[in-house]
């Protein structure tokens, strides 16, 4: 792979697994320093480690994104051991599922506070720098939950389609020549939350476990479960030097929408 993110910074959140470790180690590859945040040390060492083996560079931080009044206290220290940020990836989620009727006000606000207000809070704490060095990618993992409405995810569809809208306004109005807000919505992925996913199924519905990773697997217009691979490289082509064109993109990974 071409090195185009040499000497870049790159913060990734929840990278201790699946989605957001796959983007780690992409982007090392493309030659970025790779700040990984999470709140499980073990999860980030063993990313760390991964990323050393292949000859890249990488650090972590652990840290709990509910604690939002922390976060501009976080992106200070993080600034000052390793250097200023370039590219934010904001990947970080929760996915709970409960029907409409019963979802808790303390759910909804689990959910807006780590996939909605956390992403604006670290955006918010790093695009003043980015637009002063005249660089800068900031990219939300947000969901297909953000382009329709799924059953039984009614807190999870609505602050992704608040990620969504945060996106488009970021880009809107920074306008700056080479600093991007974009959105990539994965469909259901091959990761361990599909797979907690796969298990809630079989436990209420008595399918097995192969029926309901089907079920999924068809919510996808391309038939089958997206590999965190191919989310990375989604990401990792919007971080390129020359992907400034493209700003405010919200992406589907998996197929086009409205196939209901």
């Amino acid at each position: 792979m071409s090195r185009f993110l040499t000497d870049r910074i790159a913060l990734i959140t929840g990278s201790g697994r699946g989605i957001g470790r796959s983007i780690a180690l992409e982007l090392s590859r493309a030659g970025a320093f790779v700040v990984l945040v999470g709140r499980n040390a073990g999860r980030l060492e063993r990313v760390r480690e991964e990323v050393l083996a292949e000859g890249g560079r990488a650090e972590f931080s652990t840290f709990d994104l509910f604690q939002l009044g922390r976060i501009p206290e976080f992106l200070e220290d993080v600034e000052s051991r390793w250097g200023a940020v370039d590219i934010l990836v904001n990947n970080a989620g929760m996915a709970p599922t409960a029907p409409l009727a019963t979802t808790s006000d303390d759910l909804w606000e689990q959910c807006f506070r780590l996939n909605l207000l956390a992403p604006e809070a670290l955006s918010h704490g790093l695009l003043g720098g980015m637009t002063a060095r005249g660089f800068g990618r900031i990219v939300h993992v947000a969901s297909t939950a953000g382009l329709r409405g799924y059953r039984f995810t009614s807190a999870y569809c609505a602050s992704k389609h608040g990620l969504v809208g945060l996106t488009k306004v970021q880009a809107a109005e920074i306008r700056r020549p080479d600093v991007t807000v974009n959105a990539v919505c994965p469909g259901f992925v091959d990761t361990d939350l599909t797979r907690e996913a796969v298990q809630r199924i079989v436990a209420a519905t008595g399918r097995s476990a192969d029926e309901a990773r089907s079920l999924l697997a068809a919510e996808n217009p391309i038939g089958r479960l997206l590999a965190p691979q191919e989310v990375a490289a989604a990401v990792a082509f919007l971080c390129r030097p020359g992907s400034s064109s493209l700003n405010g993109v919200v992406l589907p990974l998996g197929g086009p929408i409205g196939h209901d």
